[in-house]
Order: structure tokens, then C-alpha cells, then sequence
């Protein structure tokens, strides 16, 4: 429902929806297809069936009766019930999951700015920010864990393409990375230098 509500449907997607239809319309009344509605309609009735069913009265009449097993199953029915749209979404829900491109993405905040900034300097970004977090602390077991934080970068520019649909975003996104690879290599050979002359001076000295 969330995802929908952001994401409102157009007179390309669904041939229904007007060209005046307006923003709330288009994220409900036109957004969803006969099959999203039916699911959804039969599944909140089982529900609220199920829920008349559970209550404090029944169970204590079911109990006279014998039968609180019966109570019991529709509880558990309930509890189940409730994850049925994720699972039936599973592979959208799994993709949401994993899914760390909001990490990056700060137009919201550059919008707060009032136009004082037209974009943020690679050192406010979450990817580098853990990048250079793993680096400065010299962590050795968490080095390996480097890359990882670079895949944050990964999914925003899927989501840039698939989702936003900007190419703009997504050169923003490669230059960012670019300039990020550029620093660690600049790193990755003062450090080669650095151990180089600390065996020469180390070999002088033995």
C-alpha cells in the first residue's frame, strides 16, 4: 500500500485513469488491478470473519461447548493472515528488504537547504562515510566488509533506472563512485609507498 501511494499510476499504465484524475486518485483509485483489488477485498474479509471470531465472548462459549480448539486455530489463522500480502509479494517484499538505495538518495534534504546547496560533497554520503569509517579505524577484521558498503551504490543506481527512471540520477551515482575508486587507489599507493620506505629504513637500521 505504501509503495502504491508513492508511486501513483498514469494514463500510460492504466488506460482508465484520466488526464485530470488528481495525485491521491491516481495512488488508490487507479492504481490498483481487478486482481490486487479482489485478493485484497476476500483477504480483509477472512479476516474480519476470523476477528468476530476470536473474541473474549466466543471463546468463552466455544469453551462450554468443548471446542476453545477451534478458538485457537482461528487465532492462529489471524496471526498468520497478517504477513499473507508480503508473502504473496515475496519477491517484491525480499527486494524491499535488501533494498539500501534510500541510504543515498538526500534530494528531500537538499530541498530543506532552500537552494544554499545544489548537492551534498562526497564525504556526506553514507557509502563513503562507512567506507572512510572501516579505513580510519584500521578495523582488520571488518576490511573484508569494505566492498559491502560500496554496495549501496549498486542499488541506487537500479533504483535511479528502474524506479526513478533518471538517467541524470544515475551519472550522478557513477561520478560519485568514480571519484570514490580514485580516492582508494590514491590511499591504496601512499600506503605502498609508505611500506616500501619503512622496509628500506627498517633493513638500513638491522
Amino acid at each position: 500500500y505504501s509503495w502504491k501511494l508513492v508511486h501513483p499510476t498514469d494514463k500510460y499504465s492504466n488506460k482508465d485513469c484520466p488526464d485530470n484524475a488528481e495525485e491521491y486518485e491516481r495512488a488508490t483509485r487507479y492504481n490498483y488491478t481487478s486482481e490486487e483489488k479482489f485478493a485484497l477485498v476476500e483477504l480483509f474479509m477472512v479476516r474480519t470473519m476470523a476477528e468476530s471470531l476470536s473474541s473474549a465472548e466466543l471463546f468463552k462459549q466455544l469453551k462450554s461447548l468443548g471446542m476453545e480448539k477451534l478458538w485457537l486455530v482461528v487465532k492462529k489463522f489471524l496471526r498468520q493472515s497478517y504477513a499473507y500480502p508480503t508473502l504473496l509479494n515475496f519477491g517484491e517484499t525480499l527486494q524491499q528488504c535488501c533494498d539500501l538505495s534510500q541510504l543515498w538518495f538526500r534530494e528531500f534534504f537538499l530541498e530543506l537547504t532552500m537552494g544554499r546547496r545544489i548537492q551534498f560533497p562526497i564525504d556526506m554520503s553514507m557509502p563513503w562515510i562507512l567506507t572512510d569509517h572501516i579505513l580510519e579505524t584500521k578495523e582488520a577484521s571488518m576490511m573484508e566488509y569494505v566492498l559491502y558498503s560500496l554496495d549501496l551504490y549498486n542499488d541506487s543506481a537500479h533504483y535511479a533506472l528502474t524506479k526513478f527512471k533518471k538517467q541524470f540520477l544515475y551519472d550522478e551515482i557513477e561520478a560519485e563512485v568514480s571519484i570514490l575508486f580514485i580516492l582508494l587507489l590514491i590511499c591504496e599507493l601512499c600506503l605502498k609507498n609508505k611500506t616500501k620506505k619503512m622496509v628500506k629504513l627498517f633493513q638500513y637500521v638491522k
